[in-house]
């Protein structure tokens, strides 16, 4: 298992923002479905696992096409 929480810590560093840690109690809670991540979570999470954020806003239900705005067409 990676060191979600070391690794999130580190990019939490880098950008001057605690949003972007990812504490074992929250990975605990996300991976059980006890909790959404925030959008700075999500940028971690996508960077530690290699996965796009487009598909991590797939797994909530979130569809993104095209540019990343939710604003009306």
């Amino acid at each position: 298992m990676r060191d979600v929480h070391g690794e999130s810590r580190s990019i939490a560093q880098k950008h001057g923002r605690k949003g972007f840690e990812m504490v074992p109690s929250r990975l605990h809670m996300l991976e059980r479905g006890m909790h959404v991540p925030n959008v700075f979570r999500l940028y971690s999470l996508s960077t530690i696992y290699g996965i796009s954020v487009k598909d991590l806003f797939g797994l909530y239900g979130l569809k993104l096409s095209g540019s990343l705005t939710a604003g009306k067409k």
